[in-house]
């Protein structure tokens, strides 16, 4: 931890070090008794001390939008635009005339000030309306953009010391004192800043102009799965008596985030009735999502632009206990040349479903990897020798690691289901495997309906509502941000408990 806030060397003796040396020592020192509660400045010194830092917003021009700055070299621009118009960016027609009302793009940015001259045209050319947006990169740790690493930095970074940075804050100071992007001004963020302290960066005055390369307009979400992701209020009305308050992750998106899996109805297999978009299947293994076309499917929902993002999550079927797959690994049926030939059909069929639905055009996709059903209580105590598990743990494990390799070379992102979801989650566990949700106590190891269950009282003991939640927090709503630039607000976990029916139980008892 040391070696990440004290980066500074002295190349001289110089005055200049000295003074770095000095005010290095002044951050730290604050920092320290920040954190030790010791010092709590009152409001009028805190104006006193940092009015001044704080650069004041400049009025815009007309129809000039000027978006968050960034130390980022590529920028994630979201924007509306008039329907059946499509969209030229510095003189390029980078967006065909569509009846969408939004666009994405992805813009390369140079340090300084960018300018994106935006123009909406109808079909026959027409321009409709224009918008001029500017987006200004900064030098890292250059909070106020000044082209300088100095004091003023320093004391904005220290005025939102120990902040949280909100997904959707319109405070660029807070924005930009949070250098390291992880949505907290900390002391990593001070080990940056100290890291460049005295450093000066050329912003250029002449501006080229900026080439966007843009991303497709943003649709609707398509799933491709299986029971993990297959709508729990359709043909599988999980949660018995709770029925109307279980829920699983593509159903709370849609009824608390408006995300659009598409319209609800009645279809052939493997839809069934549930969401138009969502071509999950309870049950299905990886060789029956191909079998059964969800790929297929989805491709032509792409084509005919319902759909510009895929979220893939399967192959917990392909070794569950409860339809004797995992059985197979576990006593040796699978071994040698056929577990290998095993292992490489479940990683191509993910990787087929992949390959098919960006072969149908511009998409933005998240696949999950496998998880190691292994961790499931009743599987220890189904099947107890731990070396015959192994067998499960090590076949999972090649079939992410061809995923890895396959993902990586596609530049989709691979999400890992156990530590981005199961790790979060046991970190909040007691020993009795239990988290606390708002106040309330959520048993996650154990089966039942009732909301205060983590699972449901099926034989796969599904997610109920509370794990369903975080599920879309973790594998959905963080991965689409992450790596598209796609805010969804995150469920809280007041809002989990309440989404659960858990406070009308609390009030109807």
């Amino acid at each position: 931890m040391q070696s990440s806030i004290d980066p500074l060397s002295p190349s001289s003796t110089s005055t200049a070090y000295d003074n770095k040396k000095t005010l290095f020592g002044l951050a730290v020192g604050l920092t320290v008794i920040t954190i030790a509660g010791l010092l709590t400045f009152t409001a009028p010194l805190k104006t006193a001390l940092f009015q001044s830092l704080y650069p004041k917003p400049l009025s815009s021009a007309a129809q000039t939008v000027s978006l968050q700055p960034t130390y980022l070299t590529k920028a994630i621009v979201n924007r509306s635009k008039p329907t059946e118009t499509g969209v030229w960016v510095n003189n390029t027609n980078m967006i065909p005339v569509n009846a969408l009302s939004n666009w994405n793009a992805e813009v390369d940015i140079h340090l300084g000030s960018n300018t994106l001259n935006v123009s909406y045209r109808n079909q026959t050319g027409t321009e409709v309306d224009t918008e001029l947006l500017t987006i200004t990169r900064h030098g890292e740790a250059d909070i106020n953009g000044d082209t300088k690493v100095n004091v003023f930095d320093l004391g904005i970074l220290i005025g939102k010391y120990n902040t949280l940075v909100p997904t959707n804050s319109s405070d660029t100071n807070l924005l930009m004192a949070d250098i390291n992007s992880d949505k907290k001004v900390d002391v990593f963020d001070l080990g940056v800043l100290s890291g460049k302290y005295d450093q000066s960066y050329l912003y250029p005055t002449a501006i080229p102009t900026v080439t966007a390369s843009i991303t497709p307009s943003m649709a609707g979400f398509g799933i491709m799965g299986d029971s993990s992701s297959d709508e729990y209020s359709a043909d599988d009305n999980r949660g018995g008596s709770y029925a109307t308050t279980t829920l699983n992750w593509n159903e709370l998106l849609t009824k608390y985030r408006s995300i659009n899996f598409g319209p609800q109805g009645n279809r052939s297999e493997p839809r069934r009735s549930g969401f138009e978009y969502n071509t999950a299947r309870s049950g299905a293994t990886t060789f029956d999502m191909i079998s059964t076309g969800q790929h297929t499917i989805m491709a032509n929902l792409i084509k005919t632009h319902k759909v510009t993002q895929v979220y893939l999550s399967i192959g917990a079927n392909d070794f569950a206990w409860y339809n004797g797959n995992y059985a197979k690994y576990y006593n040796g049926e699978y071994s040698g040349d056929s577990l290998k030939n095993q292992i490489n059909a479940i990683a191509q069929n993910i990787i087929t479903a992949v390959d098919t639905v960006r072969a149908a055009g511009d998409v933005r996709i998240i696949v999950t990897d496998l998880m190691d059903t292994g961790i499931v209580p009743e599987v220890a105590i189904q099947f107890p020798d731990p070396a015959k598990r192994k067998n499960i743990t090590d076949a999972v494990a090649a079939i992410n690691e061809i995923l890895t390799t396959a993902m990586n070379e596609r530049e989709i992102p691979l999400i890992s289901v156990n530590s981005s979801f199961y790790g979060k989650l046991l970190s909040r566990m007691n020993s009795q495997g239990q988290i606390t949700v708002s106040g309330e106590i959520i048993k996650t190891l154990e089966k039942g309906n009732e909301p205060h269950y983590g699972r449901l009282d099926d034989v796969a003991g599904h997610l109920g509502t509370v794990l369903s939640g975080m599920y879309a927090n973790e594998l959905f709503i963080n991965p689409f941000f992450t790596y598209y630039g796609i805010t969804i607000e995150p469920f809280t976990d007041q809002e989990l408990i309440s989404h659960a029916g858990i406070n009308t139980i609390r009030t109807s008892n």
